[in-house]
């Protein structure tokens, strides 16, 4: 059972130089400090950009001090200077699956005319102050489902973090959006296990008895998972879009599942009850957040929210939540979102904050669902035109 879903055909997919890395067994990526894979870095640096080795690895050094900080996984760098531009990617294509090339102070055209030789098999290239001044820099980013070869960072070494950090993620499985029916039970499931792990979830709730979390909100929302190599999903999160994004074949599709499964306590969550509420989901604990949300209509702002980012405790130190949430707002901006937001604890921001989040001034809770925790709003403009 499938249902027809436009977004998962919209999301880029994966390039087919992508390696098969069934190769990894899982025993070894729960090692205490290693990943069980090596990555390599390559430098390579234009006469005026020399100086620029030194910052390559003091940000490798501060790297590896933030992963033993946070008792995250990092697979074994290994770090190089290649002579030239055209040696260093001659280097990296050997495994391209694992190889990153720095290479600074060259302009775009001479690094796709190095690349175009190694089409099918095109490294990864960060580009730090790039000496075109009408070149744009990208926002660093770790997620899975946005393939670009030449990407141009402003800060070395949050473009070096996140793109180590999604080799890593690919070791581990792959980000897809959730359309079968064995995708959609183990989502609901995983929400319902770990919401009520973290007593999100009120005992008295009727939801118990079913095992699985489910709100209307799904009738709008685009969910993602992040799934092993054996299918079995490990962290998910999804895009709540506005009321009248409804779509009428997933709806079906989710009924259907809720009725096959005799859900009914779920089924009777899921059913829209007709009377128009806040427009997201954890967003409705703010005081403020609908004069907030007014302000967007009027501007004719497309907005949506990220819900529901939740990672199997076992995976907890790859940094999985964040390519999910990366991952996510890739799936935005292919939908022609401008404002993307989010609720969460304010413990938690730093995790969004290197998403590109930023907290919402004045709109804060005291308590988190049925958690007395502070809780923020933030958000990410996408579109600066529309905010």
């Amino acid at each position: 059972m499938k249902p027809s879903n436009k977004y998962s055909q919209a999301v880029p997919q994966q390039t087919p130089e992508v390696l098969n890395l069934q190769k990894f067994a899982n025993s070894n990526l729960h090692s205490e400090n290693s990943t069980g894979f090596h990555l390599q870095l390559i430098t390579a640096c234009s006469s005026q950009s020399m100086r620029e080795l030194k910052q390559v690895k003091e940000s490798i050094v501060n790297i590896k001090k933030l992963h033993r900080q946070g008792k995250k996984h990092l697979p074994v760098i290994e770090l190089s200077h290649a002579e030239n531009l055209t040696d260093a990617i001659s280097q990296a294509s050997v495994e391209p699956d694992f190889s990153i090339v720095l290479a600074c102070g060259y302009p775009t055209e001479e690094i796709r005319s190095a690349l175009a030789e190694y089409s099918s098999t095109l490294p990864i290239v960060i580009i730090s102050h790039p000496p075109e001044h009408t070149e744009r820099y990208h926002t660093p980013t770790s997620s899975l489902l946005e393939e670009r070869a030449i990407t141009r960072v402003k800060s070395l070494e949050e473009g070096v973090r996140k793109l180590i950090l999604r080799h890593v993620i690919r070791q581990l499985g792959e980000i897809r959006p959730i359309i079968e029916q064995l995708e959609f039970e183990q989502y609901f499931s995983l929400r319902f296990r770990i919401w009520n792990d973290m007593g999100y979830i009120a005992p008295d709730r009727d939801l118990q008895q079913d095992g699985w979390e489910i709100d209307h909100f799904d009738r709008f929302s685009l969910p993602i998972g992040f799934f092993s190599h054996n299918n079995e999903l490990l962290a998910c999160c999804r895009l709540v879009q506005q009321y009248g994004c409804e779509s009428t074949k997933n709806v079906r599709f989710i009924s259907k599942l809720l009725e096959h499964n005799n859900k009914q306590v779920a089924a009777q969550a899921f059913s829209y009850t007709g009377k128009f509420e806040q427009p997201f989901d954890i967003l409705c604990e703010f005081r403020g957040f609908r004069e907030y949300y007014r302000s967007l209509v009027h501007k004719q702002t497309t907005v949506a929210e990220v819900s529901r980012v939740i990672v199997d405790p076992g995976y907890r130190r790859f940094g999985l939540a964040e390519t999910l949430v990366d991952s996510l707002v890739s799936v935005a901006k292919v939908q022609g979102i401008d404002v993307f937001m989010l609720a969460c604890r304010e413990a938690l921001s730093p995790l969004y904050q290197r998403c590109g989040f930023v907290a919402v001034p004045n709109l804060i809770s005291e308590k988190f669902l049925s958690i007395s925790e502070k809780s923020i709003v933030m958000e990410r403009v996408l579109n600066r035109g529309k905010k």
